[in-house]
């Protein structure tokens, strides 16, 4: 770009001595503005991964005969954050209720949380227990320093009524 080019004083050693000044002005001022584009097209740009990483967060509202569930999720600072809820049907025809919280907010917190959400599901339709579920979402945590989730995994079967639950520090969920 042209603005990349120094314009070389001449002149007068005081217009020259200004001209130097002038110069020096003028590559900050250039390099704030190319800063300034770099982030705003860096926003527009993950824009669309925030959207998307919300949308893979939102509840699934599985229909699960025998089940209802309701719930809502606001997060307490801005669109997204690492926190989820969801009600998943396995396919055996149990339902598996998770209530995640990850530290932080964020992109990288809703990065972790979907992590998070992902390994639970799959681990939790292949059959396992919620026990076994969160030991397998705890291996992801394994190298992060700053961050942890608490979770509350329940997995109910509507035709016997029985279920099986498991709670990694998070505030016990309520069945009515």
């Amino acid at each position: 770009a042209e603005h990349d080019q120094p314009i070389t004083p001449s002149g007068p050693p005081e217009l020259a001595a200004a001209g130097v000044d002038a110069e020096a002005m003028r590559r900050r001022l250039v390099s704030e503005i190319d800063h300034a584009r770099a982030a705003r097209e860096g926003l527009e740009q993950q824009g669309p991964v925030v959207a998307e990483i919300r949308a893979q967060l939102a509840a699934t509202e599985a229909v699960v005969p025998g089940l209802r569930m309701a719930g809502s999720l606001q997060p307490a600072e801005g669109v997204l954050a690492g926190d989820f809820w969801t009600i998943e049907a396995l396919p055996d025809g149990r339902a598996a209720m998770i209530v995640c919280d990850v530290s932080g907010h964020g992109p990288y917190a809703g990065v972790t949380a979907l992590r998070v959400k992902n390994i639970l599901t799959v681990v939790l339709a292949a059959g396992f227990s919620p026990d076994a579920a969160l030991s397998r979402a705890a291996l992801s945590f394994r190298d992060e320093d700053a961050r942890f989730a608490t979770v509350a995994v329940a997995v109910v079967d509507p035709v016997t009524g029985g279920g099986q639950y498991a709670n990694a520090g998070h505030h016990p969920p309520m069945l009515l």
